[in-house]
């Protein structure tokens, strides 16, 4: 999947490889297969986005409670990672295997 694919076409200029996408807090994040998650200003689609290191391995979920106030980012690695929104260091949870999928 892209971000240029589905209901975000024509959204973002550049094609960007995720494994999973959430909106909320004002910005966009998108999982990637590496060990990233890509977050946009949804204001914003066409600026460079914040690239955070987030998981050993794929990143393959990422959800935003519905308040838009925290992110949460699971992976290969069996790691369940909390982020503030602004985006801040994240709390670290651990799971019993790699997740792949998220929802809060």
């Amino acid at each position: 999947a892209s971000l240029t694919d589905g209901s975000l076409k024509g959204a973002f200029t550049a094609d960007v490889e995720v494994t999973s996408a959430a909106l909320g807090g004002g910005h966009v994040f998108a999982g990637t297969p590496g060990r990233d998650v890509l977050a946009w200003k949804a204001k914003e689609p066409a600026a460079k986005p914040m690239r955070l290191p987030a998981h050993e391995g794929g990143v393959t979920g990422v959800a935003v409670n519905p308040a838009g106030t925290q992110l949460a980012t699971c992976g290969k690695d069996g790691f369940v990672r909390l982020w503030a929104v602004p985006v801040s260091s994240p709390r670290l949870l651990t799971a019993n295997a790699g997740l792949t999928c998220l929802a809060v």
